[in-house]
């Protein structure tokens, strides 16, 4: 699959992308 926004990522490979979402939250908050 083609590299989709972090967020999509998540929601398409749950517990995968998990830990990258979370940093990006981190960084966006």
């Amino acid at each position: 699959m083609p590299e989709m926004p972090i967020e999509t990522g998540d929601l398409a490979k749950p517990g995968g992308s998990s830990e990258a979402v979370r940093a990006a939250k981190a960084v966006r908050a």
